[in-house]
């Protein structure tokens, strides 16, 4: 895997302490941000680790696909890295898709020393070696409209030898969104409903397909993509999950246990006032896999000057 800037890995690896700022537009991220929590606990590479959950979503009531140009979403996301990098991040992680396409694009990404992984490469290594596992299969791209029109995830799979029409895409737009108030609700049920209704004409011939949630907060509502695209398709559907990659980077690419235990920190800072209705909602989500998670997004700090 090629992911993001990160030649210092081996340096990161080495530390006792580490603080690693992990970026989403929203908070479909808290889910990577949970599992690492837990699983850090249990694998003691570090100790101490203090986990800097950042909703870098712009302006209240505007994220970054309403925006009109590639160029200003940009724009905003090279201030907001610029913005996050002032906390002195040993790493950063973009667990969102739509900010993971832009990344290269910015700045940010020709200067920093800080090492940069993005979640875009952990989902096409996904798609990759389903797709060469089983021949006779399309993919499924689901995302946000930003990450569908950006075509990243097709391009490097092209680039990584899948035949080009083996792999279909599907903007998801406005579901990431309505995913935060509840992920199994009417709303959430609906648009998936009729996004997958657009999709399925798109794939045939082939006996499997692998739909991969390549929005963080798609997950959240996996059982209704699954069961809305099962109803209009007669073939076997995998549902590929990139952030599980993403948040077990550390501990597929790290050292063995060199700790008796880790003291872990989680603190979540946002940019906009958040919704209560969200707050319950995707505190709820991720208390089964994280406590100390749950409750800094209860505790969360306003920062309105955050980038």
């Amino acid at each position: 895997m090629q992911n993001g800037n990160y030649q210092n890995l081996e340096m990161i690896f080495s530390k006792k302490n580490i603080r690693i700022a992990i970026l989403d537009s929203g908070l479909g991220g808290l889910c990577i941000c949970a599992e690492m929590e837990r699983d850090l606990t249990a694998h003691l590479l570090f100790k101490k680790a203090s986990l800097l959950y950042f909703n870098v979503w712009p302006e209240q009531g505007r994220g970054y696909n309403s925006f009109e140009s590639a160029a200003e979403r940009i724009e905003i996301f090279d201030r907001a890295l610029k913005g996050v990098s002032a906390f002195r991040p040993d790493m950063i992680m973009i667990a969102c898709n739509t900010l993971s396409v832009l990344y290269h694009r910015t700045l940010f990404s020709c200067k920093t020393n800080i090492p940069v992984i993005d979640i875009v490469d952990f989902g096409v290594d996904m798609i990759r070696d389903r797709l060469l596992e089983t021949p006779d299969s399309q993919a499924l791209i689901l995302g946000t409209r930003t990450t569908i029109e950006e075509r990243v995830h097709q391009q490097k799979l092209v680039q990584k030898g899948v035949d080009a029409s083996r792999i279909l895409a599907q903007a998801c737009h406005g579901v990431a969104t309505e995913i935060e108030k509840d992920p199994k609700g009417a709303a959430v049920a609906q648009l998936i409903d009729a996004y997958m209704e657009e999709a399925a004409p798109k794939l045939n011939n082939r006996n499997m397909v692998y739909a991969a949630l390549c929005c963080t907060h798609f997950l959240y509502s996996r059982d209704l993509f699954k069961e809305k695209l099962s109803d209009r398709l007669s073939v076997e559907i995998v549902l590929l999950n990139p952030n599980k990659a993403m948040s077990g980077f550390f501990f597929t690419h790290g050292r063995p246990h060199s700790f008796g235990d880790t003291e872990i920190n989680v603190e979540l800072i946002s940019k906009i006032v958040l919704d209560q209705e969200k707050i319950l909602s995707m505190a709820s989500a991720v208390r089964n896999i994280s406590e100390k998670t749950a409750a800094a997004l209860f505790d969360y700090t306003f920062e309105p000057n955050l980038f």
